[in-house]
């Protein structure tokens, strides 16, 4: 029996679980104002604004809600009459969405974190970064993702205040410079009954966008991230993909941010996982059993496609590769596809996707 799911969003996250869900007779049903949506080209599209009308109107052709980016508006859903069926649910969303809240909950759970501090003008932020010892981030509190709304600071200069002023006025906060080895990223599922969890994914970051991700199967901090996600998951009564970013440090696992929905550091689980994290996501609010989540090789890496078009013909010619285009015009700093390896290689992956 065909399911509709409604997806708030049709980006390239919402065409990825558009496809992996029509073998399973599941399809997806996508609000966007944006006409040219990659989704659009796997399931109907409701071109719209985010707001409650339009929310109804898409509830009213499915069976469940589920959403595919960070930045839809938790109050015009929070208006709607037709979100009992919402997974991940709401708050997921909320918290997601302001960094305060989000470092707040993990550390009621316990979950390290680096220092921070909300800040509200900039006689706090003078106040606040002379008693940090090392320099620190300023980021806004909501909207701050792929290296938005960021500022590194290492000194208080008439400049730095300057480049301050407009963050503080969105709502701001202050963290600790964490000095890491490497940032990684902790990939979980959970439907009403089980849970399951993807090899931790290692991650590099350039300009606070996403670059390149290596899952690590025998990850001496996955046990550790492992509980950590699923503390979150329960205290957030979770139900799909949650993705928790965390900093490593030596044998400190801090986390970073969460993100409830399918992530781009998961992308490589389309060919690298038995069970890709957008049909698990799916499996999950669906209630239908979860599937698995192990390699299909030892050797997988993903690498984004950032800003410019690849050339296709020469990364086509490298075995094992695998390429995934979104059918967005080229911008700066837009993600356009990544291309996933299975297997050794010794291809200069790297150098044609940048």
């Amino acid at each position: 029996m065909t399911i509709k799911v409604g997806v708030l969003g049709a980006g390239q996250l919402g065409l990825m679980m558009g496809q992996a869900g029509l073998p399973l007779e599941i399809h997806c049903v996508f609000l966007d104002p944006n006409p040219l949506s990659p989704a659009r080209l796997i399931g109907k599209h409701i071109c719209d604004n985010f707001c409650s009308a339009a929310v109804d109107t898409l509830a009213d052709e499915v069976e469940l809600l589920t959403f595919e980016f960070e930045n839809i508006p938790a109050d015009v859903i929070s208006c709607s009459q037709n979100t009992r069926s919402l997974y991940p649910p709401l708050l997921a969303l909320k918290v997601s969405q302001d960094r305060l809240a989000e470092k707040t909950l993990f550390n009621d759970l316990g979950i390290p974190t680096n220092d921070f501090f909300p800040i509200e003008s900039l006689q706090e932020l003078s106040d606040t970064f002379s008693s940090f010892s090392g320099p620190a981030m300023l980021k806004t509190r909501r909207l701050g993702y792929d290296g938005r709304g960021q500022l590194r600071i290492e000194s208080l200069s008439e400049e730095t205040l300057a480049a301050a002023r407009p963050l503080i006025l969105e709502g701001a906060i202050l963290e600790a410079f964490v000095n890491f080895e490497s940032e990684a990223s902790c990939i979980g599922v959970f439907s009403s009954n089980e849970s399951r969890f993807y090899p931790l994914n290692v991650n590099t970051h350039v300009n606070g966008i996403l670059r390149h991700t290596k899952p690590v199967a025998d990850h001496p901090m996955y046990a550790k991230a492992a509980e950590y996600t699923e503390l979150i998951a329960k205290k957030l009564n979770y139900k799909g993909v949650l993705t928790v970013e965390f900093f490593v440090k030596g044998d400190e696992l801090l986390a970073n941010e969460i993100a409830p929905w399918v992530h781009n550091s998961g992308h490589w689980t389309i060919q690298g996982a038995q069970c890709s994290q957008f049909e698990n996501h799916l499996r999950a609010i669906c209630d239908l059993p979860l599937g698995s989540t192990e390699l299909t090789n030892e050797h997988v890496e993903m690498f984004n496609i950032i800003g410019n078009n690849p050339n296709k013909r020469r990364l086509l010619q490298i075995p094992g590769l695998h390429l995934y285009l979104y059918g967005k015009e080229p911008k700066p700093n837009r993600k356009l596809g990544h291309a996933t390896i299975i297997g050794e290689h010794n291809s200069p992956i790297r150098e044609l996707t940048s």
